[in-house]
């Protein structure tokens, strides 16, 4: 008997300091790898709140997560629990509405399509 079993394949850390209020691409799904946001921390190292967005998007939509969120000044806001699962070609974007004040840390499982048994 064969049995399909996904397996974490790769667990990936991925920092971005954001400078700047664009957008800033964090994680692309592939084909090979199907990427699974396990955790994410904000801080924000600034003396006044900072306003801080998380989002997916396939290049023509985009589907927020977290929208406008406040971090408060020298707090950091930790994201766990929500498994939210990264598909072929989709991008997870973060943004900041103030330059040079929060620091992302991400953490992703890949996971592989399938493994026969």
């Amino acid at each position: 008997m064969s049995v399909n079993i996904p397996y974490i394949a790769n667990v990936k850390t991925i920092c971005k300091d954001l400078t700047t209020t664009g957008t800033i691409g964090v994680y692309t799904g592939s084909a090979n790898l199907r990427g699974s946001l396990d955790s994410m921390s904000i801080c924000n190292d600034s003396a006044s709140s900072a306003n801080f967005t998380l989002q997916m998007t396939d290049g023509t939509s985009i589907f927020k997560i977290y929208d406008v969120f406040p971090v408060a000044s020298h707090t950091t806001l930790f994201i766990k629990e929500h498994n939210v699962q990264i598909p072929d070609g989709w991008t997870l974007q973060v943004i900041a509405a103030t330059a040079n004040a929060l620091h992302v840390v991400t953490v992703i499982a890949e996971v592989s399509p399938v493994r026969s048994q």
